[in-house]
């Protein structure tokens, strides 16, 4: 590492013990080809760059909207070497992009060739956190960028074992003591049968989104999210099975990608609008 780069000691001055565990963390920007997915399952490539790392992951800028726990691959520009990271959450913004706190899925891989102290456990502070639609909680362990994004955004976004919505979790100002954690495999709101039919989180979000049917585009209100399908609300109504394409995020005289999806259920809700469950065909 050259002279001119920075090394600093991350931690938050004025909490507890448990928040001086100290992650050493490098000021440095470097060029990055990222690469991922979208909802709609199309691959997309974006340059983009760090602005700090660590031994676990980095905050990185790229001008792409990205969602918690989004897979992505990282290479840096005019290597070929990647490595696979998981989105914790949106940190900021600059000029270039938004600014994401990302980690490493190998959680021992020497991606940025750095001799960093020797690892700690990583954890800057431990806080109680709920869900806001089950509010179930849960004693969290945040790391660095974790703790980054939870100050950023108020709130932390993770999948809930007790009511399967991926939602933005809060500091709880509950006093009780939290419950049991709830295993993975007990977990779950039953779906009508008895059976909870869902196969993946899914995360709340309010983005734009519109259907193309027989030439027409038609505007919708995302409700909820996941890597199968979309909920979402609209002023028309559209038919079980049948066939669209959907754009999701979707803004008006952009270049949106329309991806092939079919309407799985649909019911008119007491506003007059109707809500509709769609979910992502494979091209």
């Amino acid at each position: 590492m050259s002279s001119g780069e920075k090394t600093e000691a991350a931690a938050t001055p004025g909490r507890g013990p448990e928040a001086q565990c100290y992650a050493e963390r490098v000021s440095l920007r470097l060029p990055l080809g990222i690469s991922g997915r979208d909802p709609g399952g199309q691959g997309f490539t974006e340059l983009g760059y760090t602005k700090i790392l660590n031994r676990n992951g980095a905050a990185i800028v790229v001008n792409r909207l990205l969602a918690p726990k989004q897979i992505l691959v990282i290479r840096w520009v005019g290597d070929t070497v990647e490595a696979e990271v998981r989105v914790i959450g949106q940190i900021g913004s600059e000029p270039d992009g938004k600014i994401y706190g990302v980690a490493f899925i190998d959680p021992a891989a020497d991606y940025w060739h750095i001799e960093f102290s020797p690892p700690s456990s990583g954890v800057m502070l431990k806080v109680l956190l709920e869900c806001p639609g089950c509010r179930h909680r849960e004693i969290v362990s945040l790391s660095e960028f974790e703790l980054s994004v939870f100050e950023a955004n108020g709130g932390l976004s993770r999948g809930c074992n007790k009511c399967r919505e991926e939602t933005l979790w809060s500091q709880s100002k509950d006093g009780r003591p939290p419950e049991p954690a709830v295993p993975a495999a007990q977990a779950g709101v039953p779906a009508p049968g008895g059976k909870d039919r869902r196969k993946t989180f899914r995360t709340k979000m309010q983005p734009k989104g519109c259907i193309l049917f027989c030439q027409q585009e038609t505007p919708v209100e995302v409700v909820d999210m996941s890597r199968a399908g979309v909920r979402f609300q609209c002023s028309r109504n559209f038919p079980d099975d049948l066939l669209v394409r959907v754009a999701v995020p979707y803004m008006p005289g952009a270049a949106n990608i329309f991806v092939p999806a079919r309407i799985r259920w649909s019911r008119t809700l007491p506003s007059g609008k109707f809500e509709c469950g769609m979910e992502y065909m494979k091209n």
